[in-house]
């Protein structure tokens, strides 16, 4: 069983990880931590685990990487698009990802640094989704009104 300690102060930022991870049989979400002290306390208690962060989280990396060291536990960091992987590699991170990463590639980075191999993602990722705005939106489809007829 893998043991996954998700960390970033945006409740929304975990519960995206934990559905993605849920579902899978051999990987079990351990902890959430929403501070860094909760960060810390989950790596001391839940040692050999993956800990999944978002690279604004931390304001001290090489620290949180001495405890996940002694804990030994693995980090990835999941980090701004275009974000250089080298800093987050260089301060002890197992795994970058960044924002663009999906579902499947997130598992596959579990597996991998669960494993003792270092993932790092193709900083270019997917294209991002197309922007749009509400005035673009309503020239593109027809109004509905509540009764689901066309304007």
């Amino acid at each position: 069983m893998l043991k996954v300690i998700l960390a970033d102060n945006q409740a929304i930022f975990r519960a995206g990880i934990a559905k993605v991870l849920a579902v899978e049989d051999d990987v079990r979400i351990v902890a959430q931590a929403q501070s860094l002290e909760q960060f810390v306390m989950a790596l001391e208690k839940f040692r050999s685990s993956v800990a999944i962060f978002a690279s604004s989280f931390l304001p001290n990396l090489e620290n949180v990487s001495k405890v996940a060291q002694q804990s030994q536990s693995k980090l990835v960091v999941v980090a701004e698009n275009g974000e250089n992987p080298e800093r987050y590699l260089k301060a002890g991170c197992e795994g970058v990802v960044y924002r663009s990463i999906g579902s499947e590639s997130l598992i596959e980075c579990v597996r991998r640094v669960s494993r003792g191999d270092r993932f790092v993602q193709d900083s270019k990722g997917p294209a991002p989704a197309p922007e749009w705005r509400c005035r673009d939106w309503r020239r593109a489809a027809p109004h509905r009104t509540s009764r689901g007829s066309a304007d």
